[in-house]
């Protein structure tokens, strides 16, 4: 495990591939794919991130929705 900072996030990764983590944090934070504005989502949701990769989905979905 080593530590990488990908855009404003510090993280601790397995992932030796740097580009891979690089690919999900633009799809998720900078393309914003699971952001679907007519999605309707409770004010405090519980959301579980069954495939968790390397956690990017689970950080930004924090971030969203606190």
């Amino acid at each position: 495990m080593r530590r990488s900072t990908i855009g404003d996030l510090e993280l601790s990764v397995i992932d030796e591939n740097d580009s891979d983590t690089q690919f999900l944090y633009d799809e998720v934070f900078v393309s914003q794919i699971y952001h679907h504005p007519k999605m309707r989502i409770p004010a405090s949701p519980t959301i579980m991130d069954v495939g968790a990769n390397v956690g990017i989905y689970t950080i930004w979905a924090q971030r969203r929705y606190r």
